[in-house]
């Protein structure tokens, strides 16, 4: 099995390495110690299995797992914590499994062994990855008030109160805030799932905008409207999301 560990610590990385090598059928082909820079790298590099930290500061191991199991159903999460009841309770050890450090090559092996079996059963493996992914993702949509985003060469994270709109593109989903403009992996669908909660709402089948940093709205000549945000930005309203506007404005 190819294996990709993420730790912010380095000598915890190269301990959890060693004590792989004790397995013949394990190979680690690479580790890192900055979760941003695994998240751009890990889908490319195909792994089996991802062991990595729950405790990292900028992108948690929870974060991780969410981001990148959207987009690679098949991989294999193994969570590493130093603390025997970090968040562990929150998702019921519903992950693939975990393991609290100081790692034993006993507890280890055990891991190991499941692992094993998983790959061994991709039906199985694709059933229990649906269930973690869904588990994970009701966790993070309720606690995290950041959402994790691309700029053409780094990920980084905004806080949902920065984004003035979200675009629907071709081939991409667009997220728009003064800073700049970004990209995510996310669909509209899911992006409006995850911001409606957060006071966001649908105007247009292509957008997704933020109230609060509306300035003007504007009646056409069509019987819709246009939507002025801060910074100039100007977005259409669909006849199907005329009613919700004028409840805006009702309560506004």
């Amino acid at each position: 099995m190819r294996v990709i560990l993420i730790d912010d610590e380095l000598p915890a990385l190269d301990e959890l390495s060693y004590q792989l090598n004790n397995f013949d059928d394990v190979n680690v082909i690479a580790q890192f110690t900055d979760p941003l820079v695994a998240l751009k790298e890990v889908e490319m590099m195909e792994p089996d299995v991802v062991f990595i930290d729950i405790d990292m500061p900028i992108l948690n191991g929870l974060s991780f797992a969410v981001e990148i199991l959207e987009h690679n159903e098949n991989l294999l999460i193994i969570f590493v914590t130093a603390y025997n009841n970090y968040a562990l309770q929150a998702f019921e050890v519903n992950a693939i499994d975990y393991i609290v450090k100081p790692v034993r090559l006993s507890r280890l092996t055990q891991t190991v062994e499941k692992l094993r079996k998983m790959l061994e059963n991709n039906f199985q493996t694709k059933e229990r990855l649906f269930n973690q992914l869904t588990d994970l993702k009701k966790i993070m949509n309720k606690t995290s008030d950041r959402l994790v985003v691309f700029d053409g060469e780094n990920y980084h994270f905004i806080n949902f109160n920065e984004i003035l709109y979200v675009e629907a593109m071709t081939k991409f989903v667009a997220v728009v805030t003064a800073e700049g403009d970004y990209t995510t992996k996310k669909t509209m669908k899911e992006m409006d799932e995850r911001l409606r909660s957060r006071g966001f709402f649908r105007c247009h089948r292509s957008y997704i905008i933020n109230p609060t940093h509306i300035t003007e709205i504007m009646p056409t000549s069509s019987g819709t409207f246009n939507i002025k945000l801060n910074y100039s930005a100007i977005i259409p309203v669909s006849k199907s999301h005329i009613m919700e506007v004028k409840e805006l404005i009702g309560n506004m």
